[in-house]
């Protein structure tokens, strides 16, 4: 009688250490997991450039924020872009979209002013910067003076080279006003988690740059950032997937034949 009593309690404990168990790896994963999803829906979605912005039916000024997970699974992953921004020295290809929304920018960046004319302006993108360096504008924190930066905008094609890079807080607009020259300025949050820390890169326009030769630099870009999704998606969503899952089998194993 004792012996089952005391087979009884083993078995509860077990039961409790594994839920806490289970409990406390899917807490200290989820960012992973997080990761994951979004890695999954930008490598798979569909994107349409757009030529004019006429197209653009709706130009949308949202508050941005971090994506939460159901906002992530819940985005369509169908857009209509006006264009294209790239960074080779820091590996970002991401599609341009018109005006700021809270779904777009889950998969690339969005133009604040999308009216104003790169030939003449300051024309200013967003992005998401969520922890991780291969995801959205975090790439943008190994960005160097001097480098080059390539956009497609409403199909044109522009140069730039990046000429600052500073951190300022959150409140300060003044980066986001135009200005007598044109420039591109890319703005991030300076780190992952949340902040009132805004990483600003201001590029200045290469005019003597030809159409073609930027057209052909970006489809080579282009061919290269299509090449490593693969590889991306195997270091975040199948490799910490797995690991996981081996984790998890592996405690589970040695909680009910040790404890």
């Amino acid at each position: 009688m004792k012996k089952r009593k005391n087979e009884k309690q083993n078995r509860l404990v077990k039961i409790v250490v594994l839920f806490l168990l289970y409990t406390g790896v899917l807490l200290v994963s989820f960012p992973i997991l997080k990761n994951s999803i979004l890695v999954e829906k930008a490598t798979t979605s569909k994107i349409t450039e757009v030529k004019n912005l006429t197209e653009i039916t709706q130009i949308p000024f949202e508050r941005i924020e971090a994506p939460s997970v159901s906002e992530i699974m819940k985005s369509s992953n169908d857009f209509s872009s006006i264009g294209e921004v790239q960074v080779p020295g820091v590996g970002l290809d991401l599609p341009v979209f018109a005006g700021l929304s809270q779904e777009e920018m889950i998969y690339g960046a969005g133009s604040m002013y999308p009216e104003r004319n790169p030939q003449k302006d300051n024309l200013v993108l967003l992005g998401h910067h969520l922890g991780v360096s291969d995801l959205l504008f975090g790439k943008l924190k190994d960005a160097q003076l001097g480098d080059t930066i390539y956009l497609r905008y409403l199909s044109n094609y522009y140069a730039y080279k990046i000429q600052s890079k500073e951190v300022v807080n959150e409140a300060d607009i003044a980066v986001l006003e135009n200005t007598a020259k044109p420039l591109l300025t890319l703005v991030t949050c300076d780190r992952g988690t949340q902040t009132t820390g805004r990483l600003v890169i201001t590029a200045k326009l290469v005019e003597d740059q030809a159409k073609d030769s930027i057209q052909t630099k970006m489809t080579k870009q282009e061919k290269v950032s299509h090449g490593q999704k693969p590889r991306l998606r195997l270091s975040m969503i199948w490799l910490p997937l797995i690991g996981i899952g081996l984790l998890l089998v592996l405690l589970t194993y040695l909680i009910i034949k040790k404890v």
